[in-house]
């Protein structure tokens, strides 16, 4: 599912799409396979692997059928619909610190029961479905990053309409509060540690840096004197590039650095690198070079 999501919006740049998140609020957590976001909502997607048959009969109930022998299972939509309310009321208890803009002049947004997020299921490409009755939200893998793709569409469109009853229409991150979301998604993720086995998210496999300490001279090797080595920029140069970008040539923290690597691998350009850390490009490229994150020939085409 991840990688249909990829294909669909990498190269969206109002679009944003996490993967393996979960959230821990209050002593009760929510797992959250796939999260789709824009600016004017969320598209969460559960996802099922299943090499069998999943059938939903006429009641709603539904089984899965592995190797000849059928067994109940919950409903992944009613799963996916309650990780919704989790979500919506853990970004509520937040929105003072996420949201700031005014609504027409006359009111903030606020992420309360209103705020879109519209859900699907998605079956492996292995799996088969039976349906006893329609159930728009359950789909193939294969299917569910198109019909993402559609409500990102509808939301845009009614944006542009401006219809005053469509929440569609109501909501509209601006960039601050977009990448303050972001953001907070990230960094209020809490993967399993002890007790169960679980891979870290990518943002967590960060590489060391490489020591910055120069390799020891060989024996008959003359060194160049220290007042003839690299001094690096000279203040009017530092002070010009932090006109612009007030953080140019500061040492970077490990917060940093993780931080840098979490956006990044959530599908940040450049520029919105730029803007989040305030740095130039050149900063940036060779950051996410450093932290191994691209290769040195790929920096300079990594996309803006």
């Amino acid at each position: 599912m991840a990688w249909y999501l990829r294909r669909e919006f990498e190269h969206d740049k109002d679009v944003w799409v996490f993967n393996d998140l979960r959230f821990v609020r209050n002593g009760d957590a929510a797992q959250i396979d796939h999260l789709v976001l824009c600016r004017s909502g969320m598209i969460l997607i559960e996802s099922k692997s299943a090499t069998g048959e999943i059938t939903v009969n006429k009641h709603g109930e539904w089984s899965r059928r592995t190797g000849g022998v059928e067994r109940g299972m919950e409903s992944p939509v009613t799963q996916a619909r309650l990780q919704a309310d989790f979500l919506r009321r853990l970004m509520a208890e937040n929105d003072g610190r996420l949201l700031d803009r005014q609504l027409g002049g006359l009111a903030p947004q606020h992420f309360n029961h209103h705020w879109p997020i519209d859900i699907f299921v998605a079956i492996s490409d292995q799996g088969q479905i039976s349906r006893g009755m329609e159930v728009p939200e359950l789909l193939k893998a294969d299917q569910a990053a198109g019909a993402a793709r559609a409500i990102v569409k509808k939301r845009q469109h009614g944006r542009r309409s401006l219809n005053p009853i469509n929440y569609d229409a109501i909501y509209f991150l601006s960039d601050v509060e977009i990448g303050r979301l972001r953001g907070f998604l990230l960094s209020s993720h809490t993967p399993l540690r002890a007790g169960r086995t679980a891979t870290p998210p990518p943002w967590e496999q960060i590489p060391a840096v490489p020591s910055a300490q120069p390799p020891a001279p060989q024996a008959g090797t003359a060194v160049r004197p220290e007042t003839e080595a690299h001094q690096g920029p000279t203040p009017d140069f530092v002070q010009r590039a932090r006109e612009t970008h007030p953080n140019a040539f500061r040492p970077w923290t490990s917060a940093d650095d993780q931080r840098l690597a979490a956006l990044f691998r959530a599908g940040s350009s450049v520029d919105m690198l730029c803007a989040e850390f305030g740095r130039p490009p050149k900063g940036i490229t060779m950051r996410l070079e450093r932290l191994g994150l691209v290769h040195p020939q790929q920096g300079a085409g990594y996309r803006r």
